[in-house]
């Protein structure tokens, strides 16, 4: 968590944002800010496209991955995200306890989120993509948008 949080208040920085104005983009706390920035807390998923928004990037360049062509833009929906990931797994023979393994998580996390009770973070997201081969726009497609 330390590095997206790091990665966040440069990126903060860059855009010339205080942590108090990105706050309101987003309508938060500006302490959510700061705990992100610190490493103490991360944003849910469903806020990741909106603080990439907000600081006028991409959510690969959030994420500290290599940014694509085309990048993710949509509503998060916890049910076409658990589906996606879930497909990704299955189709690179994977059970579910090994991508927890390569995501620093517990196989019941990954279960919840495959399910889409339970939303997954910024840098979770990320290790998953990585241990899937894929892009985060690749979890994150959804084909009803």
């Amino acid at each position: 968590m330390e590095g997206f949080g790091r990665r966040l208040k440069e990126l903060r920085q860059t855009a010339k944002i205080t942590q108090s104005d990105l706050a309101d983009k987003l309508n938060l706390h500006p302490q959510t800010v700061s705990k992100w920035e610190r490493g103490l807390s991360e944003p849910d998923i469903a806020q990741l496209g909106e603080l990439a928004a907000a600081l006028g990037i991409s959510l690969e360049k959030l994420l500290g991955r290599e940014e694509a062509e085309i990048s993710y833009v949509g509503t998060f929906r916890a049910e076409a995200f658990g589906k996606m990931l879930s497909e990704l797994r299955a189709g690179r023979g994977e059970s579910q306890e090994a991508l927890a393994a390569a995501a620093l998580t517990s196989p019941d996390a990954v279960s919840r989120w495959e399910r889409g009770t339970h939303r997954v973070g910024a840098q979770r997201l990320a290790q998953m993509a990585r241990a899937l081969g894929c892009r985060i726009e690749d979890i994150l497609d959804d084909p009803e948008d």
